[in-house]
């Protein structure tokens, strides 16, 4: 087993300030971090365009299961860093749950869902969007995932962009 030592800071000035005003009447200073017991790790830069990619396939990945983690050290999942390193281009990134079928948000009770087609969904300015979040370029995320349903990825635009991700297999 590995560890890796993640450190997310936070920083603003406060409201008042001449240069880089920040979003508080106080300046922040949040910092936070912890010490991960991961074994395999998985990094891929992935063109992006329209037609939403399938980044990570939660079934194939977990073993065909969505176990969840409990307690302090009995860890199943992983540890997602995303980063849009377009210069551009927004990334619509969803975490779509298994039971999701293509182009529809019916329940089908399968472990192979596919990708949202036609109008996708990641897209989708209504309430049967599948986005989960929007990542403009240089934006990033760092998340726990375990392995529940897929992830995909589209471009705002037909001319691509890159998303970077990292995929750390919790130990």
């Amino acid at each position: 087993m590995a560890t890796i030592k993640p450190t997310i800071t936070l920083t603003a000035n406060k409201s008042s300030a001449t240069s880089n005003p920040g979003p508080l009447s106080v300046a922040l200073s949040l910092s936070t971090n912890d010490l991960l017991t991961v074994d395999t790790v998985q990094s891929e830069i992935v063109s992006v365009g329209t037609t939403p990619v399938l980044l990570l396939d939660g079934s194939a990945i977990g073993g065909g299961t969505e176990t969840k983690s409990t307690g302090a050290t009995n860890g199943v999942g992983s540890f997602l860093y995303l980063k849009n390193t377009g210069t551009a281009k927004a990334v619509y990134i969803g975490v779509v749950p298994s039971h999701v079928a293509a182009n529809s948000d019916t329940m089908t009770g399968t472990d192979t869902p596919t990708a949202p087609t036609g109008a996708s969904l990641l897209s989708a300015e209504t309430n049967v969007t599948l986005r989960t979040m929007s990542l403009r370029p240089g934006e990033f995320a760092w998340l726990p995932w375990d392995y529940a349903g897929d992830i995909y990825a589209e471009c705002e635009h037909s001319d691509a962009t890159t998303l970077e991700y990292w995929l750390f297999d919790r130990g």
